[in-house]
């Protein structure tokens, strides 16, 4: 029977054959693995020491040692149990391939008609399931987050307008966006201290909460106009107090006084606006 591999346990081989040398070494290996592939060894010893590789008198000095290593016909009881355990283990996957493919030829289909009616409704199913799997229109009026702020394996942890506006009356110290684009700066810079989506939300809290109390003064706020705002009316109330993008046309018009304190006279340099929207610098003075 060809077996191309055999089970070699390394401990056991080594404590069994210390005493080897290594041309014994050599001739013991060569004596298993012809065991192994052919089921025994031969009756005549001279031809057992052609398979060892040795001359006769490399022979006549290491035969009794080797064959302290087998039983009384130079047999070996740990080859023939890994082969009979090989053996088994062939015969029941041989077994089971043999019962998975009864079971292919008994849900076969038994004539042409039943062929065609499989055929039919197979692609009835995949009509439906195209169907099924359209995706419908966006909902546009889905709030559209301001920043995203990278997790540690989910993707970006969406701010939304209700959320900032949420921050902006909570930590009247705190320049809100100016600090979710530092944390998400931070977090950019050390990715292995990045948090996941459901603790994102603690962990900006967190960070607003320290810089609220850090002994900076309140920054000045827009005066909100009569009546109860929504999340996104305080958002754009907030971004044109502070110079940052609306959903107005007119990102930063020229009658805004944001826009004349942004000039490079007022300044002494050039002023910077972050939309946190669309990821780039406007340039503005």
């Amino acid at each position: 029977m060809n077996r191309p591999w055999m089970p070699l346990y390394v401990a056991d081989y080594l404590a069994d054959t210390g005493h080897l040398s290594t041309a014994e070494h050599g001739a013991y290996m060569l004596l298993i693995m012809h065991y192994w592939q052919n089921g025994s060894l031969p009756e005549e010893e001279r031809r057992i020491a052609r398979i060892a590789r040795m001359s006769q008198e490399e022979w006549a000095d290491s035969r009794d040692t080797l064959a302290d290593l087998f039983d009384e016909g130079w047999k070996h009881k740990r080859i023939e149990a890994e082969m009979a355990r090989a053996e088994d283990v062939s015969s029941k996957r041989k077994a089971a391939a043999e019962q998975r493919h009864s079971k292919r030829n008994s849900n076969a289909p038994a004539n042409a008609e039943q062929l065609h009616a499989q055929s039919q409704s197979q692609s009835h199913t995949e009509k439906v399931d195209a169907t099924a799997s359209t995706s419908p229109e966006p909902d546009k009026s889905a709030p559209v987050a301001v920043i995203g702020l990278p997790t540690v394996s989910e993707g970006d942890y969406p701010v939304f307008e209700a959320d900032i506006a949420e921050w902006f009356a909570a930590f009247p110290a705190v320049d809100v966006m100016q600090q979710l684009a530092a944390a998400r700066s931070w977090l950019m810079a050390n990715p292995k201290r990045r948090k996941t989506k459901r603790g994102m939300r603690r962990f900006i809290v967190s960070w607003l909460d320290r810089r609220q109390n850090s002994g900076v003064a309140p920054i000045p706020r827009a005066t909100a106009p009569p009546g109860k705002l929504t999340p996104k009316d305080a958002y754009n109330e907030i971004a044109r107090e502070r110079g940052w993008p609306t959903d107005e046309p007119e990102i930063l018009p020229s009658s805004d006084q944001n826009a004349h304190r942004l000039r490079r006279g007022d300044l002494g340099h050039e002023g910077t606006v972050v939309d946190l929207r669309r990821g780039s610098d406007w340039r503005v003075g």
